[in-house]
């Protein structure tokens, strides 16, 4: 029997956006770069989840 905390954790690590990790960003760094430029991710809108994921899990 999974506890509210395991069940919310489950839930939040299924909801996490795949292009940015969950993180809400990305950036351009590659290997032996000194400096790097961050975007914002334009599939999660920077939420780092996928749409409509935060509402759901507020509701239940």
């Amino acid at each position: 029997m999974l506890t509210a905390w395991e069940k919310l954790r489950n839930y939040t690590d299924d909801s996490k956006c795949r292009k940015c990790n969950g993180h809400g960003q990305y950036d351009d760094a590659e290997p032996g770069d000194i400096s790097y430029i961050t975007y914002k991710c334009l599939e999660c809108k920077g939420t780092g989840f996928k749409n409509g994921a935060i509402q759901v899990c507020i509701h239940e």
